[in-house]
């Protein structure tokens, strides 16, 4: 798994050519670095918003669902899954 991810590593930060030689570093230009930022900066905000106005990880965590409908379960897991999709978009979008 080490070699797959540093084959990863070096394909998106050296530009190779049919020979596979390494050449100079790939520059990002300023204004994808730019809506990186706001793409972070929207996903961070969005799982912030939704940790403090919907309380689905605390019905997640407490068990609290019985007597809901299957509906309502569902909403449930499915927000959950918004709620970890966030994370790990804001975690890689940041790092």
């Amino acid at each position: 798994m080490w070699q797959v991810r540093v084959a990863a590593l070096l394909h998106h930060l050296f530009r190779f050519d049919s020979s596979m030689q390494l050449r100079r570093p790939i520059d990002i230009p300023i204004g994808s670095q730019i809506r990186y930022l706001f793409r972070f900066l929207f996903s961070l905000l969005t799982m912030e918003f939704i940790l403090h106005y919907m309380y689905v990880v605390a019905i997640k965590d407490a068990k609290a669902w019985s007597g809901d409908t299957p509906l309502e379960l569902s909403m449930i897991g499915f927000w959950n899954l918004i709620i970890v999709w966030l994370k790990v978009n804001s975690y890689l979008t940041g790092a």
